[in-house]
C-alpha cells in the first residue's frame, strides 16, 4: 500500500458478494485513507454507504453460522431485507490457544 500512497486505516476484512453457501465468492483486504490506483491483478473496492446491520461475533470461526443465524432472525423480526453484499471485520488476530477471544464485526447492508 505505501507504493500506492495509501496508509491501511482499520482491521482486516472479507467481503461476501451473497450468503455463503457450498461456494463462496469473496474479496480480501484492508480499509485505506483514501482512493488507491493498482494495476495488475489486484483490484480496489469501495463498500456501500447507508444502514446496515451489525453483529459482533466472538469465538471460534467455525461457530460464525449461529451468529448469523440470530443476525437473520433479527432481520426477519424487523422485516428488514439484506442486501447482496457483506463483510467481515476482523478485529482480532485468531489465537489458536484462545479462539474464545477472537472478534469478528459482521455488518450487512440493507436494502430500502
Amino acid at each position: 500500500m505505501r507504493n500506492a500512497g495509501a496508509s491501511v486505516v482499520g482491521p482486516p476484512l472479507g467481503l461476501y458478494y451473497g450468503m455463503p453457501t457450498d461456494t463462496v465468492d469473496v474479496a480480501a483486504g484492508f480499509p485505506t485513507d483514501r482512493d488507491v490506483s493498482v494495476d495488475g491483478e489486484v483490484s480496489t473496492e469501495t463498500l456501500p454507504g447507508g444502514r446496515a446491520a451489525q453483529i459482533l461475533h466472538v469465538g471460534s470461526y467455525d461457530a460464525m453460522e449461529q451468529t448469523y443465524g440470530r443476525l437473520m432472525q433479527w432481520l426477519q423480526a424487523q422485516n428488514l431485507r439484506p442486501a447482496g453484499v457483506m463483510w467481515e471485520s476482523y478485529l482480532t488476530e485468531p489465537d489458536e490457544n484462545d479462539l474464545s477471544s477472537m472478534q469478528t464485526l459482521i455488518v450487512w447492508p440493507l436494502e430500502d
